[in-house]
């Protein structure tokens, strides 16, 4: 057990120093010696997240850590992380039974911003995004400053096929770009808006922004569809 904890401690101090490989293997260590660092469990289980392919995996060093002592903080961010793995895993409907109980006892602005999220997910699969609508509708009155909150508005509007949504959720997008510059998805999502009205300049501009931005899973619209939209316009 002294090991595992000294390991776990070895590991977080490297991954503040972004050696996150070299991290790895003392966060797995850790891990297998039944560490009863909560942080360290938070971290490798998100670490795994990000890097894709260990979705299995880091659900797995997630419940680990629901069997240790949590403070407030630590068993929101546990629960918030396993919701994303269970989504990123492909177990959306999990996910959000979770978030939904995640959502009883805390409804910050990160709360709110994932459950959201996984809404529009839900409502694109089925088509219908009602629900979607209402919640990030809600979400952004509760704090119209949050970009993540105006995006996730934002994302829904663009969706529904409605000309005067469209035009809302421009208006939308580039709010939460006035907060947030380089944000992904309203970059991406206003590009897709500008695609759809002809101002392919204006859309590639924005594409190209977002573009540079790293890679990450967390997303209301993948890399790869950002991609796709660059080549239609003949970027890539």
């Amino acid at each position: 057990m002294a090991f595992a904890n000294f390991s776990a401690w070895r590991a977080l101090a490297l991954h503040s120093l972004k050696r996150e490989e070299a991290a790895l293997p003392l966060y797995e260590k850790a891990y297998l010696g039944a560490t009863k660092n909560v942080q360290a469990l938070l971290a490798y289980g998100l670490l795994l997240l990000r890097r894709g392919g260990e979705d299995e995996k880091a659900i797995e060093v997630f419940k680990a850590a629901a069997k240790r002592k949590l403070g407030a903080r630590q068993w929101l961010a546990l629960y918030q992380n396993l919701g994303l793995a269970y989504w990123l895993s492909g177990d959306l409907p999990r996910a959000l039974t979770l978030f939904s109980r995640i959502y009883q006892r805390s409804q910050s602005a990160s709360v709110r911003g994932i459950y959201g999220l996984l809404l529009i997910e839900k409502g694109g699969e089925s088509g219908d995004y009602e629900e979607a609508l209402r919640f990030c509708e809600e979400a952004a009155g509760y704090d119209g400053e949050d970009s993540v909150l105006v995006d996730n508005l934002a994302q829904v509007l663009s969706r529904t096929g409605e000309e005067a949504d469209r035009a809302r959720a421009e208006e939308l997008f580039r709010k939460a770009l006035a907060l947030s510059p380089t944000q992904f998805d309203s970059l991406c999502g206003l590009a897709r808006i500008c695609m759809q009205t002809n101002r392919e300049e204006e859309a590639r501009g924005l594409l190209e922004r977002a573009l540079q931005r790293p890679e990450s899973r967390f997303n209301a619209i993948s890399r790869g569809e950002a991609l796709e939209m660059a080549k239609a316009l003949g970027r890539i």
